[in-house]
């Protein structure tokens, strides 16, 4: 067993995860060959690895949940504020006359009426987005003192 900071353990979950679907990817693509052909992969043996791999990950996703219990409510904050400046991004504030389109001649230009005007949308994103950085730089900073024990398979 190794003791790591939560930092590395989530950088080491990435290629844990990686390494599943390489196996994954390898299992499905050399299954089935032609009788007499050589085989490049025992895929039993893949299945083997990726089951093992299954389990690593599984443990080690519990450890991280387990040491991140404390501020669990921060994580779960700071993914609604990123859906809320997605949102934001995403929003039309297309107000007023809106000359350009396709309209009959004896037609008005079609007006728009945006409860959130563009500029007000972009302050809202800068506020959400000042917030996001906070609580990111305090997360990055618990993610670095916070430690954990595992053991390292690949």
């Amino acid at each position: 067993m190794t003791k790591i900071t939560l930092a590395r353990a989530l950088k080491y979950k990435k290629r844990v995860q990686q390494r599943i679907g390489e196996a994954a990817r390898l299992i499905q693509a050399h299954n089935s060959a032609l009788v007499g052909a050589t085989r490049e992969y025992d895929v039993k043996e893949l299945r083997a690895e990726y089951l093992r791999l299954v389990e690593h990950l599984i443990d080690l996703k519990f450890k991280i949940y387990q040491a991140n219990d404390e501020i669990y409510a921060d994580i779960l904050r700071l993914a609604e504020l990123k859906s809320q400046i997605d949102l934001l991004r995403k929003m039309e504030t297309t107000h007023g006359i809106q000359t350009g389109g396709y309209y009959a001649r004896d037609e008005k230009p079609p007006e728009y009426e945006a409860c959130i005007r563009e500029s007000e949308n972009v302050k809202l994103i800068r506020v959400l987005e000042k917030q996001v950085d906070d609580m990111q730089e305090a997360l990055d900073a618990f993610n670095n003192r916070t430690r954990i024990e595992i053991e390292l398979l690949v």
